[in-house]
């Protein structure tokens, strides 16, 4: 857990030099007094404990002690997005353009955000704004310009609509938590999808069975699969013996996020293996896809 925690803190504190790297402002706020800065710190380690409603106080503290402290609002917007807060985050973010208009990583969010809450024009704008603003070819580079191809496909599709009319599947499946990334086993009649726990920011995989014609309540498949890390985005191989699926942070990877591999013998799922290289490395592998003759991993 104290591992998990250090990598928090180290991608939230990776997030917020980004910011000041690019923002006037905050590489000139050498006048921010000592209780400002302390909140702000307050601020942090709440936010990686996911204690995000005090982080939000917090940070608003922080800003009332020192108006113009960029990396505050920087961090109260980051807070919003991951309470799904949404129009508190455009809010906070258009707050840091206000101090600087070229300021790439709000551009980025704004782009993200206004594309979430599909306000694709709003979205176009910031993304067109960022790629403007940032000359390098990162992975948020990346995102962005396949964000815009995404926005133009949505804006077609919008013009040319297919009537098509989607019905939740069950209610034993879904529930007030988050369900996505399903995937079938062959006879179609066990269902496997990954379970969000918003508060906890948790995935793990659980599976339902059909009989006769309904589907069960959905069911954790626990261990030696899930653990306390985030299990999930998987796929499983046409006789439903392997189960491919992404894990990160999870001990004994190569990178953030990895493909694992579990089997089932007589029934119990094998504790996972990392697959190694060369599929995963020290970049992010996930979301694989097994083909039907198991041959083939996407």
């Amino acid at each position: 857990m104290r591992e998990i925690m250090n990598k928090i803190t180290l991608i939230l504190i990776a997030f917020l030099l980004a910011a000041c790297g690019t923002s006037q402002v905050a590489q000139g706020q050498n006048g921010v007094s000592k209780k400002a800065r302390a909140l702000f710190n307050k601020a942090i380690t709440a936010f990686q404990y996911g204690e995000y409603d005090e982080a939000e106080q917090l940070f608003k503290q922080t800003i009332k002690k020192y108006n113009g402290y960029v990396d505050a609002y920087d961090g109260l917007a980051k807070t919003y997005q991951e309470q799904r807060k949404y129009t508190e985050a455009i809010a906070t973010y258009r707050k840091v353009l206000e101090f600087d208009p070229s300021h790439y990583f709000a551009l980025y969010e704004l782009g993200k955000l206004y594309q979430s809450t599909e306000n694709l024009d709003s979205a176009k704008y910031f993304f067109k704004f960022f790629l403007k603003e940032n000359a390098g070819q990162d992975q948020n580079t990346a995102i962005a310009k396949r964000a815009l191809v995404n926005i133009a496909f949505s804006e077609d599709a919008m013009k040319n609509p297919v009537d098509i009319s989607p019905i939740s599947i069950s209610n034993s499946i879904n529930t007030h938590l988050e369900e996505y990334s399903p995937a079938f086993s062959i006879d179609e009649n066990t269902l496997y999808f990954t379970n969000r726990d918003p508060k906890y920011q948790n995935e793990d995989i659980f599976y339902s069975t059909k009989k006769e014609g309904v589907w069960q309540t959905g069911k954790n498949i626990g261990s030696p699969i899930n653990t306390v890390d985030n299990e999930g985005a998987f796929s499983v191989s046409s006789d439903g013996n392997y189960i491919f699926f992404t894990s990160c942070s999870r001990s004994g990877g190569k990178g953030q996020c990895d493909i694992w591999l579990t089997m089932n013998k007589n029934g119990i799922w094998t504790t996972p293996a990392n697959l190694q290289e060369p599929i995963n490395s020290r970049s992010w592998e996930s979301q694989p896809s097994i083909s039907s003759n198991g041959k083939q991993l996407y």
